[in-house]
């Protein structure tokens, strides 16, 4: 991959590094191989880098500790196999080149319209790409020959892309009227599987955890962009990875997840179980009441020792190293709290991130225990499409990959916006408890709704 920076000083912002690279483009002849050109930022707008291009395929990804923040638009290659890419390619990008993306939580799962643009995986790398490390944001175009897109064809969609980059952008007054909403499953429902869940768990040790999820669907008077209300989130959320992947057909996803898939740099690695749940409280006293009862709870620790048995055992399978196991502690988010322990270590050298992701996804903490059992729970009696609802979300590069699983997230189709959440189902769950537990892990998104 050849990488040509265009000017060694930083430029001023967005609109001044789209203006270079353009007339770099307008020059440009095929080069015959893969390239990339890059500049360096001194500020950035991701908002109005993203909401200028709407309707172009978009992804954005900021790690939880936001040290690293990712943009994209439009594509310069997509993906048809995560796999096989992984293998022949992943060497060969450059050191700020990215892909990304995410999959879908369950792949055998018949796929519902408001899915179908992502397909069962959805992988790209960005023909304009935004990444800020620390205080150094580096803007880059790129050109694959081997992404099966005429080179003449590649330059009027670039230039298309940088132009609408080069010109002044105000950002939209967001207003919305909700006409409609239901809720999938109701309650009655719920909890008649909660039920028939404890009633298997009492006839087979094997199968000891279930998860089951709710989708809250509010249907609005007019189209908007959902990228705006992804970032009233994102500026509001502090204590989460925020992911946004729009499939450029009107389905856009988005949220901001508290649950770290894994984390690689190298063979450094990271993961972490994240499961039981309880409420915040805006009085101090009470909060720590509910941290004491969520860390001495019975309930929650079996919850909790379920993924990291699931955890720990794929880490042997790893050829872990130099492993850092931490105590049992409460991540305090802002509407839920919950019981965390994180992994630090060495895997074995060339063990692939496709490899990772089908030994950990889906763990116990959004799927159940025995995993194939609770797929097939979920897939009977959930009563609706996940899609990428608590799949891996994230990003790849030549030497590293960063995945969180996309929870506390929405789904914007057609003027409907779909708002997921899941809660662990074992012997001890009661049903009222498990209801209000999901109306709480929603709140991230629908108190944004209640203060447009």
């Amino acid at each position: 991959m050849q990488v040509i920076t265009l000017k060694q000083q930083q430029v001023a912002n967005i609109h001044a590094g789209a203006a270079l690279l353009l007339s770099w483009v307008e020059k440009l002849k095929d080069p015959g191989e893969g390239l990339c050109a890059q500049i360096l930022l001194k500020t950035l707008d991701i908002e109005k880098f993203l909401q200028a291009n709407a309707g172009l395929m978009r992804a954005y990804f900021r790690s939880r500790d936001q040290d690293f923040e990712l943009g994209g638009l439009g594509v310069a290659h997509k993906l048809h196999d995560f796999g096989e890419f992984l293998t022949a390619h992943q060497a060969r990008l450059g050191p700020d080149q990215f892909y990304m993306g995410g999959m879908s939580f369950d792949k055998r799962e018949s796929q519902a319209r408001e899915w179908r643009s992502f397909e069962r995986e959805l992988f790209f790398l960005p023909l304009l790409q935004i990444s800020k490390r620390q205080h150094r944001i580096v803007m880059m175009i790129n050109y694959l020959p081997h992404a099966h897109v005429p080179f003449e064809a590649w330059r009027d969609h670039a230039l298309s892309v940088l132009r609408v980059q080069n010109e002044p952008y105000a950002l939209l007054e967001l207003e919305l009227k909700r006409i409609r909403y239901s809720e999938e499953p109701n309650f009655a429902a719920y909890a008649k599987n909660i039920e028939h869940a404890k009633n298997i768990f009492k006839t087979s040790s094997d199968c000891r955890k279930v998860v089951l999820g709710r989708r809250n669907t509010h249907i609005f008077s007019q189209s908007f962009d959902p990228a705006r209300l992804f970032f009233l989130l994102v500026n509001k959320s502090h204590k989460g990875f925020s992911f946004l992947l729009d499939a450029g057909a009107g389905s856009v996803f988005f949220g901001v997840s508290p649950e770290l898939l894994f984390r690689r740099l190298g063979r450094n690695f990271e993961t972490e179980s994240l499961a039981g749940t309880r409420p915040r409280s805006s009085d101090k006293n009470e909060d720590a009441h509910l941290q004491e009862e969520l860390f001495n709870s019975y309930k929650d620790q079996v919850e909790h020792a379920l993924v990291c048995e699931h955890i720990e055992q794929n880490l042997k399978e790893f050829g872990a190293t130099d492993l850092f196991t931490s105590r049992l502690e409460v991540m305090s988010l802002s509407f839920v709290q919950h019981l965390v322990k994180r992994y630090h270590g060495h895997i074995s050298a060339g063990l692939s991130d496709d490899h990772i992701i089908k030994a950990l996804h889906p763990t116990p903490a959004v799927c159940g225990l025995n995993r194939p059992w609770a797929l097939d729970f979920i897939r009977e009696h959930e009563g609706f499409d996940r899609g990428f609802f608590a799949g891996p979300i994230g990003y790849f590069g030549c030497d590293q990959a960063e995945f969180a699983v996309a929870i506390r997230s929405a789904l914007y189709f057609e003027r409907k916006l779909h708002i997921y959440a899941a809660c662990g189902i074992v012997a001890e769950s009661q049903a009222e408890q498990e209801w209000e537990e999901l109306t709480n892990k929603q709140k991230n998104i629908t108190s944004i709704l209640e203060i447009l």
